[in-house]
């Protein structure tokens, strides 16, 4: 086989997966396609497959495989430990989000029988526009890869056409991601126009050449890429779509939401803005202290805002929409405090995040599934009605408030002492005061479990799919809290990150 061809085969197999099952649809009736997600699962795994393969084959020996150069003449495709990192993250996160999809499996006719098929087949299109920003270092290529994962993110959040929530969800996350675009496109044109590249080192390399009059547009360029990325990121001041859209949309889309596409935007976000901290001569130094400045205003203010906000929160979802925004906040602390390990501490704390959250999700949604109920309520009495999974949904909430021996303590440890090595002291106090305010909201979900009586004594349902996910993802948050080095060594070996 080709270099060329291993290099597409992870990409190209969930590219190959979405439009297969999209023809199926055409043939399959509705009332067959409860099977899809599984299919599509068949697909994910074959891509990882490919994926650890070319890891084996090119990464370990610490040479990053670029084929692509003799086609494009420049990186507008390859692989590295960073992408293969990315790409480990969104196949895991939509694999896991596809296995939330079958429990309804009782529910034969209606409409969730009916939208398994285009759930699958644009939860594989929308993996692959994700896969596709971690894979390039060529703006267009980038900006290609964030509208795939935008536009096939919008439909599944309107699929569910017959609840009016998701429909209002969608149109909010239409006219988001529209300014978002715009902005991201308008400081593109700024930057790109600047420097006449649009490969994202050269870009920046090149502005050490260039005379002081231009710095004003650089800059501009600068804040509006920024400003426009905390849209995907689900950060101040872009952010008020996703509390609506994750309450409206599928369980299973919002957890693919709240995981793969944000972990898309800090990809996009590290791949545009970390050769900033490679150095640039004479007044172009000025730009990482920009970039850092504004992620660390960002952060400040995302944390106390979606902290603050979620204490008001009734609805099981909404909460831990606002609980995914502040942890957008906590990634950005080691990029504004320019640590020397930013880009592991940001990386380990992403994988962390995967397995936490999507746990409490799958919880979310067999709770709330069974119960008819999305709201805090759901959870009531849930140590009498399964205790197994009442202490799952209590190790996912205490690893998001960073208890120890989870995977949300290690991670928000590294940033805290990355923060205080950086010498931004007030950054890591902000920090700790943001995680101490959250400890309200997750100390409600724990006395709705333990300390409030269910109206009904009936055991919950757990299908064996959300069963996979909450070993899976259990095993990963403890793993990351107790044996944090193994954690990153097993990292290196199977990603070279």
């Amino acid at each position: 086989m080709s270099d060329l061809f291993l290099l597409l085969a992870p990409l190209g197999t969930l590219l190959f997966g979405g439009i297969f099952l999209l023809l199926l649809l055409l043939v399959v009736p509705p009332e067959r396609r409860l099977g899809f997600p599984y299919l599509a699962s068949v697909f994910v795994l074959l891509s990882f497959a490919f994926l650890v393969g070319d890891v084996q084959r090119f990464l370990v020996g610490g040479t990053p495989l670029l084929p692509s150069t003799a086609l494009f003449g420049r990186r507008a495709l390859f692989l590295d430990g960073f992408s293969a990192f990315f790409q480990g993250i969104f196949l895991f996160g939509a694999l896991f989000s596809l296995l939330l999809t079958p429990g309804r499996r009782a529910e034969v006719t209606g409409e969730y029988a009916e939208l398994e098929g285009e759930r699958s087949a644009l939860l594989l299109l929308a993996t692959f526009g994700a896969a596709l920003m971690a894979s390039s270092y060529d703006l267009l290529v980038l900006f290609v890869g964030m509208e795939i994962l935008t536009v096939a993110a919008i439909v599944l959040v309107a699929l569910r056409r017959r609840r009016t929530a998701s429909q209002e969800a969608a149109f909010k996350y239409v006219v988001f991601s529209g300014i978002a675009s715009g902005i991201f496109l308008y400081g593109l044109s700024f930057l790109v126009g600047v420097a006449g590249e649009t490969d994202v080192p050269r870009l920046f390399q090149s502005f050490a050449e260039m005379p002081w009059d231009v710095y004003p547009l650089a800059v501009l360029g600068v804040v509006l890429v920024f400003a426009g990325l905390t849209f995907k990121i689900s950060s101040v001041p872009l952010y008020l779509w996703a509390p609506d859209v994750y309450e409206g949309a599928p369980t299973s889309a919002t957890a693919f939401l709240a995981v793969v596409s944000k972990a898309a935007g800090f990809a996009l976000f590290l791949r545009l803005f970390y050769p900033l901290f490679i150095g640039l001569p004479g007044m172009w130094s000025g730009f990482s202290q920009l970039v850092a400045g504004l992620a660390a205003w960002i952060g400040v203010l995302t944390m106390f805002v979606a902290n603050l906000v979620a204490l008001r929160q009734t609805n099981l979802k909404r909460l831990l929409a606002y609980s995914s925004l502040a942890h957008s906040g906590y990634i950005l602390v080691p990029f504004a405090a320019s640590s020397p390990l930013a880009l592991e501490q940001m990386l380990f704390y992403l994988l962390a995040y995967l397995f936490m959250n999507l746990g409490a999700f799958a919880v979310a949604d067999v709770v709330s599934r069974e119960r008819g109920d999305e709201s805090l309520d759901a959870l009531r009495g849930l140590y009498r009605r399964r205790p197994l999974l009442a202490a799952f949904m209590t190790l996912f909430v205490l690893s998001l408030a960073g208890i120890p021996l989870t995977a949300g303590f290690t991670g928000k440890l590294y940033l805290f002492l990355g923060a205080m090595w950086g010498g931004q002291r007030a950054l890591a106090i902000a920090m700790a005061a943001a995680s101490l305010i959250a400890y309200v909201y997750y100390f409600q979900i724990l006395r709705m479990i333990f300390m409030r009586e269910g109206e009904s004594e009936a055991p919950v349902a757990l299908p064996w799919p959300q069963a996979a996910v909450l070993v899976f993802t259990a095993i990963g948050t403890l793993l990351g809290g107790v044996w944090p080095e193994s954690f990153f060594q097993a990292l290196t070996w199977m990603f070279g990150a």
